[in-house]
């Protein structure tokens, strides 16, 4: 071999070393975890932002070998919400992907409705009746009513101890037939319009199903229109 042809391959063999060094020495190259953690909560802040959320993320293991990343992306796993135990991922895109999620605990309050004292069953309700309270969101039932106005003018359908949250399903609208009352009964027909006496077979809120009697002794299902006021299809 001529000493042109060995000095070659002697440039060849060192450049793979190098070359094998750099990727091992890459390779090895750990990724701070810190840096994960705070790519998390940020992420999760921004997400949040405008709400008074407050945040806790759970540290990782210091010891956690992930290969080093030049640029990472936080995200929400897939059906995910950021309320109380929660998770952010965390990935990397390149050279080595990997990826990591984050427990993270998220605190959220709102302002909801309760009552100012205790409410009857069957009371109307007025504005002094309710009370406000900010309350954590974490297992609070669906349903919480968060605006008086939601409340107003309806009935408790049990009674409700002072303090409580009030949810949509402790309360109804207002009467408007009482069973066996005396009701109008209208039948509007294409270019007609019946009205007669009947009476209610049940009780009923506007736009609630409602039976009723005619004074030939017919069962008609209406629907109340108002207080008295039963209305039938012919």
């Amino acid at each position: 071999m001529h000493d042109f042809q060995r000095l070659l391959q002697a440039l060849a063999t060192l450049w793979l070393i190098v070359f094998a060094s750099h990727i091992q020495a890459a390779g090895n190259a750990r990724q701070d975890v810190a840096s994960i953690e705070r790519t998390a909560e940020r992420f999760a802040r921004q997400q949040l932002e405008g709400s008074d959320a407050r945040l806790s993320i759970t540290h990782l293991d210091p010891k956690l070998y992930l290969p080093q990343c030049s640029q990472l992306e936080a995200f929400l796993p897939s059906g995910g919400k950021l309320i109380g135990r929660s998770f952010v991922g965390v990935r990397c895109n390149g050279p080595t992907a990997w990826s990591i999620n984050i427990p993270i605990q998220v605190s959220l309050s709102m302002d909801v409705v309760i009552a100012a004292h205790p409410l009857r069953a069957g009371q109307l309700i007025a504005a002094d009746d309710l009370g406000s309270r900010r309350l954590d969101q974490e297992g609070m039932p669906s349903g919480v009513l968060t605006s008086p106005q939601q409340a107003i003018g309806r009935q408790p359908i049990v009674g409700i101890a002072a303090g409580l949250p009030l949810r949509a399903d402790m309360l109804r609208a207002p009467l408007v037939i009482q069973a066996g009352q005396i009701v109008k009964l209208r039948v509007n027909g294409e270019g007609f319009q019946v009205s007669t006496e009947a009476r209610a077979l049940g009780q009923a809120a506007v736009g609630q199903n409602v039976a009723v009697r005619t004074a030939s002794g017919q069962v008609v299902q209406g629907v109340a229109q108002g207080p008295g006021e039963v209305l039938a299809s012919p």
